[in-house]
């Protein structure tokens, strides 16, 4: 207590008290480090702007340099395809038990794309490395009529687009009440409604509309793809942006070593004396300089053997050390886990590796890539172009109703062990701790597919007497639960609508 606290305690012991616990409270909150306002802290300057906020005045920058380094720097262009080759591969495919859908589907797969470039599992893997590099990504429904719908007959077509499509000059309140953000409209709770969207891309060059502009286009009709990482985020950022300083300053680091390097290369000795007919190489020639300033240069021969007169001094030049003292490697290793991605993939560098140390560095990769995407790849877009399809195809006649139940069976993981990864997935079905759709799903492969493939070509064998050692595969001993799924009546759907499939949730991955 100071004596200024004292003497308002003697003269108002109210007011002291009161003070008093001020000052306790404000303790209490500077007991927190990393809200105190130091020396250490003084130039830590912080925003405590909303998510939308912070993004809004920052996307186009992040989005263009994010690209940039993509473009240029081998490291950025490593972890973005490390990330789309991880998460989408060749591509998500759908499973379902009914066969009039699974035919329609296959057939549309190859139609989806509005602009006939790629089948949908290239526009997933678009949709994922613009959503990765660029923040988000725009997938807009367009309705094609019956006739011009294809082999398919499902008059439907999928319109991948940047996220530089979206007009960021609407803003504001709009006429019907609702809000525009980046042009992104929301109702009063937040709810999307609207997204504005330019007819070409606002930094084309090649073609010129001169009625270009932006229309409204419903959110019913629109897919935004983007990584949710704030309650009331609209917008998303990209994967690298964590990781832009970094890498810039790595490339600058690097460029300057390079440059070092040479201007050393380029002196090899330096010699010096009052006698200008002094020569101590075996030949000799004269360079004259952008000024205008002559000078020798001499060349100095394998194995030669020079003595100099008395007062002349040769000196060598004398390069330093090309280490930088694990300064790329710390660099590398802080540029990795901003974008989410291990050492190892970033940099190719499998000098340290063991099989321990990928195996554990890649399960918790397993574990972001599985989180991007069944928590946002999954429900944002290929849900959304499912239920786009089915409502296509049930209007075409392609299928008998909408909501049927299904499951997306993604890429396989790539054994680090495939003799004892293997093993393990045996013990596994042998203790009833898995089944044999969801290993097979963990592979990438569709079960209903591969036990289809199976059962014909045993068949096949068997009608042409070739023996088969099917010993090491056991058959399965339990008994179909009741319930099952009806037979097929022969017309590629079942007896029943009703009929049970397989969980759209998704299953667990090994």
């Amino acid at each position: 207590m100071t004596w200024l606290d004292a003497a308002i305690g003697w003269l108002s012991p109210k007011a002291g008290l009161e003070r008093a616990r001020a000052r306790a409270a404000l303790g209490v909150i500077r007991a927190y480090e990393g809200a105190n306002t130091t020396r250490r802290t003084v130039h830590w300057k912080t925003s405590g702007l909303s998510a939308n906020g912070e993004i809004a005045s920052a996307l186009s920058r992040l989005r263009n340099r994010s690209r940039d380094l993509v473009r240029n720097n081998p490291y950025g262009r490593r972890a973005i395809g490390a990330l789309v080759g991880n998460a989408v591969g060749t591509g998500i495919s759908l499973g379902c038990s009914d066969k009039r859908l699974r035919n329609a589907w296959a057939a549309w797969v190859s139609e989806a794309d509005f602009y006939g470039d790629q089948d949908l599992y290239g526009l997933q893997a678009l949709i994922a490395r613009a959503c990765f590099e660029s923040g988000d990504c725009l997938v807009v429904r367009v309705r094609t009529e019956t006739a011009k719908a294809g082999r398919s007959g499902v008059p439907l077509k999928l319109k991948v687009l940047e996220g530089d499509f979206l007009d960021t000059t609407k803003m504001g309140q709009a006429a019907n009440g609702n809000f525009v953000l980046g042009g992104i409209e929301i109702d009063r709770e937040g709810r999307r409604v609207a997204y504005h969207i330019h007819r070409v891309h606002p930094g084309e060059t090649v073609i010129v509309d001169p009625k270009a502009g932006s229309d409204r286009v419903p959110a019913e009709d629109v897919i935004y793809h983007f990584e949710k990482e704030r309650p009331g985020q609209l917008l998303g950022v990209p994967r690298l942006a964590a990781s832009i300083m970094k890498l810039r300053d790595l490339d600058e680091y690097q460029e300057a070593l390079l440059v070092k390097k040479k201007i050393e290369a380029c002196f090899a000795m330096f010699v010096s004396s009052d006698d200008d007919s002094m020569r101590v190489g075996t030949s000799s020639e004269t360079e004259t300089n952008a000024d205008g300033n002559s000078r020798r240069v001499e060349k100095l021969s394998p194995g030669a053997i020079i003595y100099g007169k008395t007062g002349e001094q040769v000196t060598f030049g004398e390069p330093s050390g090309g280490g930088d003292d694990g300064f790329t490697e710390t660099q590398l290793h802080a540029i990795a886990a901003g974008a989410g991605v291990t050492y190892t993939q970033l940099t190719g560098d499998l000098s340290r590796a063991n099989y321990s140390s990928m195996r554990g560095g890649r399960a918790e990769f397993k574990i972001l890539v599985e989180q991007y995407r069944w928590l946002s790849l999954m429900p944002q877009v290929n849900e959304r172009i499912f239920a786009w399809f089915e409502e296509a195809a049930f209007q075409a006649a392609k299928i008998r109703k909408i909501g049927y139940e299904h499951v997306w069976t993604p890429p396989r993981w790539e054994y680090v062990n495939p003799k004892e990864d293997v093993q393990a997935d045996k013990e596994e079905l042998g203790a009833g701790l898995a089944s044999l759709s969801e290993k097979l799903r963990a592979r990438g492969e569709d079960p209903e597919a591969v036990f289809a493939e199976i059962a014909a070509e045993r068949k096949r064998l068997a009608e042409l007497g070739i023996a088969v050692d099917y010993s090491a595969v056991k058959a399965p001993t339990t008994k179909p639960a009741s319930g099952g799924v009806k037979p097929d009546d022969g017309d590629g759907a079942p007896t029943d609508d009703d009929e049970p499939g397989p969980s759209g949730k998704p299953e667990p991955q090994d």
